[in-house]
């Protein structure tokens, strides 16, 4: 008589850094084709026009030497390689979390943040600051201009605390 076993729904750890990490390769790779288009564009000539997609998005070239929103802009010299080093910190740390992780969505989430992270950090080496390029407004109000790999980022955060809210109680149960 053949037993019935249960189906453990946990990939490997291995399978989880390989597919995590595709993840961030591929989220990396979109974020920096999308920013060589844009600079292809704006820095043909000088005083390049943004490009207007709608009423309230357009495509504009900003460099952002800070963190998010520009702050720590103005930190000196120490501030981009203090920044760098946090980056690289933090992915580490990220990598070893992917490797612990025991649910796919959180995978796919930290993947999504590592892929942000490297895309930016490839721009803080080099140019000395972070491409940023796409801008949202509403009449006068922008909000502050950011890019693909700040995108990857916010929607990695987003699920990661989907996953805490809404998911991990019913994945301890079953496990």
């Amino acid at each position: 008589m053949v037993r019935a076993t249960r189906y453990n729904p946990v990939p490997s750890p291995a399978n989880n850094l390989v597919f995590g990490l595709l993840v961030a390769l591929l989220g990396g790779l979109f974020d920096q084709w999308t920013k060589h288009h844009i600079l292809a564009h704006f820095m043909k000539e000088q005083n390049v026009p943004p490009i207007h997609l709608d009423s309230f998005l357009q495509f504009i070239l900003v460099w952002n030497r800070g963190v998010s929103f520009g702050m720590f802009s103005e930190a000196g010299t120490v501030g981009p390689i203090a920044l760098m080093g946090l980056a690289v910190v933090l992915i580490l740390v990220l990598v070893g979390w992917l490797w612990t992780s025991v649910n796919q969505l959180a995978v796919v989430a930290i993947g999504l943040i590592i892929g942000g992270a490297v895309g930016n950090l490839i721009d803080r080496v080099r140019f000395g600051a972070v491409v940023d390029f796409i801008d949202f407004y509403i009449g006068t109000y922008h909000w502050p201009a950011f890019n693909v790999a700040d995108s990857l980022i916010f929607i990695g955060v987003v699920l990661l605390i989907w996953e805490s809210i809404f998911l991990s109680d019913k994945l301890k149960g079953e496990l």
